[in-house]
């Protein structure tokens, strides 16, 4: 399911966490759909890359410090909607995707723990 779709469903269902892989903060048209995240209740995590044309940086941190939800906000850096790293970003830190795969799933697991008290 898509992170925007998650977070209408969290509206009208109780639920514990909402884990958002690229949010589309910005729709095909330019229009800045912040409406869901602004009027979310439930602990949230954004995961979003730094050069996600449907979720630009300045765009999202000044949506997340406008929202009353309990928010943590992780960026991929170089990552697109998709998360996946430029292959200059992993040859200049000698990295894998899989590598920074990995520190976003220790990034969810650490949300998740710390949100559901596991």
């Amino acid at each position: 399911m898509g992170a925007r779709m998650s977070c209408h469903i969290a509206h009208e269902h109780a639920v514990a966490a909402v884990v958002c892989l690229g949010y589309p903060l910005v729709g095909i048209n330019g229009a800045v759909r912040d409406e869901v995240l602004l009027g979310m209740k439930t602990p949230l995590l954004l995961c979003q890359g730094t050069r996600d044309r449907m979720s630009p940086r300045a765009r999202m941190e000044n949506t997340v410090a406008k929202m009353s939800a309990p928010t943590t906000l992780h960026w991929v850096e170089t990552g697109d909607h998709g998360l996946l790293a430029t292959k200059a970003r992993l040859k200049a830190t000698e990295s894998s995707q899989e590598n920074i795969d990995h520190v976003t799933l220790g990034v969810i697991e650490k949300f998740l723990r710390s949100t559901l008290e596991i």
